[in-house]
Protein backbone atom coordinates (compact mmCIF):
# COMPACT_ATOMS: atom_id res chain seq x y z
CA UNK A 1 0.00 0.00 0.00
CA UNK A 2 1.26 3.47 -0.83
CA UNK A 3 0.53 6.83 0.80
CA UNK A 4 0.45 10.43 -0.26
CA UNK A 5 1.21 11.76 3.22
CA UNK A 6 3.34 10.74 6.20
CA UNK A 7 3.67 12.88 9.32
CA UNK A 8 5.39 12.85 12.69
CA UNK A 9 4.74 14.87 15.85
CA UNK A 10 6.02 14.71 19.41
CA UNK A 11 3.28 15.28 21.98
CA UNK A 12 5.92 15.83 24.68
CA UNK A 13 9.18 14.31 25.84
CA UNK A 14 10.69 14.57 29.32
CA UNK A 15 11.00 12.59 32.54
CA UNK A 16 7.36 13.58 33.15
CA UNK A 17 5.96 11.93 30.04
CA UNK A 18 6.65 10.81 26.47
CA UNK A 19 4.44 10.27 23.44
CA UNK A 20 4.71 10.82 19.70
CA UNK A 21 2.44 10.12 16.75
CA UNK A 22 3.24 8.85 13.27
CA UNK A 23 0.38 8.93 10.78
CA UNK A 24 -0.36 8.55 7.11
CA UNK A 25 -3.51 8.47 5.00
CA UNK A 26 -4.86 5.37 6.73
CA UNK A 27 -2.90 4.56 9.90
CA UNK A 28 -2.15 6.32 13.19
CA UNK A 29 0.59 4.87 15.43
CA UNK A 30 1.37 6.26 18.87
CA UNK A 31 4.91 5.72 20.15
CA UNK A 32 4.84 5.54 23.96
CA UNK A 33 1.92 6.62 26.11
CA UNK A 34 3.39 8.34 29.14
CA UNK A 35 0.54 10.83 29.56
CA UNK A 36 -3.03 10.66 30.78
CA UNK A 37 -5.67 9.98 28.10
CA UNK A 38 -7.12 13.49 28.42
CA UNK A 39 -3.76 15.07 27.54
CA UNK A 40 -3.22 12.94 24.44
CA UNK A 41 -6.85 13.35 23.36
CA UNK A 42 -6.47 17.14 23.64
CA UNK A 43 -3.53 17.18 21.24
CA UNK A 44 -5.03 14.63 18.89
CA UNK A 45 -7.94 17.01 18.37
CA UNK A 46 -5.56 19.70 17.06
CA UNK A 47 -4.84 17.41 14.10
CA UNK A 48 -8.51 16.38 13.75
CA UNK A 49 -8.10 12.97 15.41
CA UNK A 50 -9.41 11.15 18.49
CA UNK A 51 -8.18 8.36 20.74
CA UNK A 52 -10.37 5.91 18.85
CA UNK A 53 -8.46 6.79 15.64
CA UNK A 54 -5.26 5.25 17.02
CA UNK A 55 -4.56 1.92 15.36
CA UNK A 56 -1.71 0.81 17.62
CA UNK A 57 0.56 1.90 20.45
CA UNK A 58 4.27 1.07 20.42
CA UNK A 59 5.92 0.98 23.87
CA UNK A 60 9.67 1.46 24.19
CA UNK A 61 10.04 0.32 27.83
CA UNK A 62 8.31 -0.03 31.19
CA UNK A 63 9.28 3.23 32.91
CA UNK A 64 6.30 5.32 34.02
CA UNK A 65 7.17 8.33 31.84
CA UNK A 66 6.60 6.08 28.82
CA UNK A 67 3.67 3.98 30.02
CA UNK A 68 0.69 5.53 31.75
CA UNK A 69 -1.56 2.77 33.12
CA UNK A 70 -4.70 4.89 32.76
CA UNK A 71 -3.89 5.33 29.08
CA UNK A 72 -3.37 1.59 28.68
CA UNK A 73 -6.76 0.94 30.25
CA UNK A 74 -8.28 3.41 27.80
CA UNK A 75 -6.70 1.55 24.91
CA UNK A 76 -8.07 -1.71 26.28
CA UNK A 77 -11.54 -0.17 26.48
CA UNK A 78 -11.19 0.98 22.86
CA UNK A 79 -9.79 -2.42 21.75
CA UNK A 80 -6.60 -0.83 20.42
CA UNK A 81 -3.51 -3.12 20.40
CA UNK A 82 -0.40 -2.31 22.41
CA UNK A 83 2.86 -3.55 20.92
CA UNK A 84 5.93 -4.05 23.07
CA UNK A 85 8.87 -6.42 23.14
CA UNK A 86 8.11 -9.79 24.65
CA UNK A 87 10.47 -9.08 27.57
CA UNK A 88 8.58 -5.93 28.60
CA UNK A 89 5.03 -7.25 29.04
CA UNK A 90 5.54 -8.65 32.54
CA UNK A 91 7.41 -5.59 33.89
CA UNK A 92 4.61 -3.30 32.68
CA UNK A 93 1.92 -5.39 34.34
CA UNK A 94 3.98 -5.70 37.52
CA UNK A 95 4.69 -1.97 37.70
CA UNK A 96 1.01 -1.08 37.24
CA UNK A 97 -0.60 -4.11 38.88
CA UNK A 98 -2.92 -1.92 40.99
CA UNK A 99 -4.56 -0.63 37.80
CA UNK A 100 -4.01 -3.52 35.41
CA UNK A 101 -4.86 -6.46 37.65
CA UNK A 102 -8.05 -7.03 35.64
CA UNK A 103 -6.17 -6.97 32.36
CA UNK A 104 -4.75 -10.19 30.97
CA UNK A 105 -1.35 -9.90 29.36
CA UNK A 106 -2.79 -11.11 26.04
CA UNK A 107 -4.03 -7.56 25.40
CA UNK A 108 -0.40 -6.85 24.56
CA UNK A 109 0.96 -7.88 21.19
CA UNK A 110 4.59 -8.76 21.75
CA UNK A 111 7.28 -8.66 19.11
CA UNK A 112 10.81 -10.04 18.99
CA UNK A 113 13.45 -9.14 16.41
CA UNK A 114 11.31 -9.43 13.31
CA UNK A 115 9.82 -6.54 11.40
CA UNK A 116 6.04 -6.37 11.54
CA UNK A 117 3.31 -4.39 9.80
CA UNK A 118 0.69 -2.00 11.12
CA UNK A 119 -1.52 -0.81 8.31
CA UNK A 120 0.67 0.47 5.48
CA UNK A 121 3.68 0.92 7.78
CA UNK A 122 6.48 -1.52 8.57
CA UNK A 123 7.86 -1.40 12.11
CA UNK A 124 11.11 -2.72 13.52
CA UNK A 125 12.10 -2.62 17.18
CA UNK A 126 15.77 -2.55 18.12
CA UNK A 127 17.24 -2.85 21.61
CA UNK A 128 19.08 0.08 23.18
CA UNK A 129 21.09 0.37 26.39
CA UNK A 130 18.87 1.96 29.04
CA UNK A 131 18.38 0.55 32.52
CA UNK A 132 14.76 -0.54 32.41
CA UNK A 133 13.47 -3.92 33.54
CA UNK A 134 12.90 -6.13 30.53
CA UNK A 135 15.02 -3.89 28.32
CA UNK A 136 14.42 -0.77 26.27
CA UNK A 137 13.80 -0.44 22.53
CA UNK A 138 13.88 2.10 19.78
CA UNK A 139 11.80 1.90 16.62
CA UNK A 140 12.17 2.40 12.90
CA UNK A 141 8.97 2.97 10.95
CA UNK A 142 8.92 2.73 7.17
CA UNK A 143 6.26 3.61 4.62
CA UNK A 144 6.10 4.30 0.89
CA UNK A 145 5.04 7.82 0.02
CA UNK A 146 4.51 8.83 -3.60
CA UNK A 147 6.74 6.02 -4.79
CA UNK A 148 9.55 6.75 -2.31
CA UNK A 149 10.56 4.78 0.77
CA UNK A 150 10.36 6.97 3.88
CA UNK A 151 11.88 6.13 7.25
CA UNK A 152 11.51 7.48 10.79
CA UNK A 153 13.93 6.33 13.52
CA UNK A 154 13.23 6.94 17.21
CA UNK A 155 15.22 6.39 20.42
CA UNK A 156 14.11 8.58 23.32
CA UNK A 157 16.26 6.80 25.95
CA UNK A 158 19.71 5.84 24.76
CA UNK A 159 22.49 5.40 27.30
CA UNK A 160 25.24 4.05 25.02
CA UNK A 161 25.42 5.03 21.32
CA UNK A 162 26.57 1.64 20.06
CA UNK A 163 27.46 1.31 16.35
CA UNK A 164 24.62 -1.12 15.67
CA UNK A 165 22.13 1.44 16.99
CA UNK A 166 23.62 4.17 14.82
CA UNK A 167 23.06 1.85 11.85
CA UNK A 168 19.32 1.77 12.66
CA UNK A 169 19.25 5.54 12.02
CA UNK A 170 21.07 5.46 8.70
CA UNK A 171 18.96 6.84 5.83
CA UNK A 172 16.13 7.96 8.12
CA UNK A 173 14.24 11.00 6.86
CA UNK A 174 13.43 11.98 10.44
CA UNK A 175 15.52 11.05 13.48
CA UNK A 176 14.35 11.43 17.07
CA UNK A 177 17.36 11.13 19.39
CA UNK A 178 17.77 11.61 23.13
CA UNK A 179 19.73 14.71 24.15
CA UNK A 180 19.24 14.41 27.89
CA UNK A 181 21.88 16.39 29.74
CA UNK A 182 24.76 18.81 29.61
CA UNK A 183 27.79 17.12 31.21
CA UNK A 184 28.86 20.17 33.23
CA UNK A 185 25.34 20.89 34.46
CA UNK A 186 24.97 17.27 35.56
CA UNK A 187 28.27 17.34 37.48
CA UNK A 188 27.37 20.61 39.22
CA UNK A 189 23.82 19.50 40.06
CA UNK A 190 22.86 18.47 43.62
CA UNK A 191 22.07 14.93 42.49
CA UNK A 192 23.73 12.09 44.35
CA UNK A 193 26.96 10.55 43.07
CA UNK A 194 25.07 7.29 42.46
CA UNK A 195 22.43 9.01 40.32
CA UNK A 196 25.00 10.98 38.33
CA UNK A 197 26.90 7.79 37.58
CA UNK A 198 23.71 5.97 36.60
CA UNK A 199 22.75 8.76 34.18
CA UNK A 200 26.23 8.79 32.62
CA UNK A 201 26.56 5.02 32.22
CA UNK A 202 23.24 3.18 31.89
CA UNK A 203 20.68 5.98 31.94
CA UNK A 204 20.79 8.71 29.33
CA UNK A 205 22.65 10.24 26.41
CA UNK A 206 24.40 13.61 26.90
CA UNK A 207 24.15 16.51 24.47
CA UNK A 208 27.69 15.84 23.21
CA UNK A 209 26.97 12.15 22.70
CA UNK A 210 23.71 12.96 20.92
CA UNK A 211 25.49 15.39 18.59
CA UNK A 212 28.18 12.83 17.74
CA UNK A 213 25.51 10.14 17.29
CA UNK A 214 23.63 12.38 14.84
CA UNK A 215 26.77 13.13 12.82
CA UNK A 216 27.73 9.45 12.63
CA UNK A 217 24.21 8.44 11.56
CA UNK A 218 24.20 11.06 8.80
CA UNK A 219 27.64 9.93 7.61
CA UNK A 220 26.26 6.41 7.20
CA UNK A 221 23.30 7.68 5.14
CA UNK A 222 23.11 7.81 1.37
CA UNK A 223 20.46 10.48 1.83
CA UNK A 224 20.71 12.65 4.93
CA UNK A 225 17.66 13.37 7.11
CA UNK A 226 15.79 16.62 6.70
CA UNK A 227 14.90 16.82 10.41
CA UNK A 228 16.48 15.71 13.69
CA UNK A 229 14.30 15.94 16.80
CA UNK A 230 16.00 16.18 20.22
CA UNK A 231 14.15 14.24 22.92
CA UNK A 232 14.03 13.72 26.68
CA UNK A 233 15.82 16.92 27.74
CA UNK A 234 16.50 17.10 31.47
CA UNK A 235 14.79 19.97 33.27
CA UNK A 236 17.55 20.31 35.87
CA UNK A 237 20.66 19.40 33.88
CA UNK A 238 20.03 20.86 30.42
CA UNK A 239 18.54 23.78 28.54
CA UNK A 240 16.91 23.89 25.15
CA UNK A 241 19.47 26.45 23.98
CA UNK A 242 22.49 24.33 24.96
CA UNK A 243 21.06 21.12 23.50
CA UNK A 244 20.10 22.76 20.22
CA UNK A 245 23.45 24.53 19.84
CA UNK A 246 25.43 21.37 20.58
CA UNK A 247 23.81 19.31 17.82
CA UNK A 248 23.55 22.11 15.25
CA UNK A 249 27.21 23.07 15.76
CA UNK A 250 28.32 19.45 15.33
CA UNK A 251 26.25 19.03 12.16
CA UNK A 252 27.51 22.33 10.74
CA UNK A 253 31.15 21.42 11.48
CA UNK A 254 30.61 18.14 9.61
CA UNK A 255 29.10 19.96 6.61
CA UNK A 256 25.45 19.12 7.33
CA UNK A 257 24.07 22.59 8.02
CA UNK A 258 21.04 21.90 5.82
CA UNK A 259 19.43 19.63 8.47
CA UNK A 260 16.72 21.16 10.65
CA UNK A 261 17.11 20.49 14.38
CA UNK A 262 13.90 20.68 16.43
CA UNK A 263 13.31 20.44 20.18
CA UNK A 264 10.76 18.55 22.22
CA UNK A 265 9.16 20.02 25.33
CA UNK A 266 7.63 18.93 28.59
CA UNK A 267 3.82 18.75 28.38
CA UNK A 268 3.73 20.53 25.02
CA UNK A 269 3.55 19.22 21.45
CA UNK A 270 6.24 19.94 18.92
CA UNK A 271 5.88 20.91 15.29
CA UNK A 272 4.08 18.64 12.84
CA UNK A 273 6.77 17.27 10.52
CA UNK A 274 5.94 16.15 7.00
CA UNK A 275 8.17 13.17 6.29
Amino acid sequence: MENKNLHFQSFGSSSSGNAALVWDDTTNILIDCGFYPTYIQKHLRTIQKNLTDIHAVLVTHAHADHVNAYFIREMVNCNIPIYCHENIVEPIIKRHHHLLKQVHKNIFRSFSDNEFSIGAMNVRGFEVTHDSEGGCFGFTIRARVNGLQKKISIATDLAIPAPEIINEFADANVMMIESNHDVDMLEKSPRTAWLKNRIRTTGHLSNDECAQFAVEAVKKSLNSPHTIVLAHLSEQCNTHEIAHRCTTDALTSAGYNHITVLLTHKNMPGDVIEV
